[in-house]
């Protein structure tokens, strides 16, 4: 699945997420799942399902743009370029 179409879809999951818990805990009345716990309770899974989509698009994004790795070489920075310090 595209990067962008599960941006879309967790970013809906999430925000379909928040209103059914506004509706579950009784904040949005007018619908038949006011005052319903249960809405609550899903809709609390909804917004994890949603933020964990978005997490797993962040890090592939993260890995794919540096071309497979960090960039760091493991060299603190030291002049002798040796990288371990030992004794001269």
């Amino acid at each position: 699945m595209s990067t962008g179409i599960v941006k879309v879809l967790g970013a809906v999951l999430c925000g379909v997420g928040v209103i059914w818990i506004l509706q579950g805990i009784g904040f949005l009345p007018g619908s038949f799942m006011s005052g319903q716990m249960v809405w609550a309770a899903i809709g609390v899974v909804a917004v994890i399902v949603g933020l964990a989509m978005l997490g797993v698009v962040r890090r592939r994004r993260g890995r794919g743009s540096s071309g497979g790795g960090s960039d760091w070489d493991g060299d603190y920075g030291d002049s002798d370029g040796g990288g371990g310090g030992g004794g001269d």
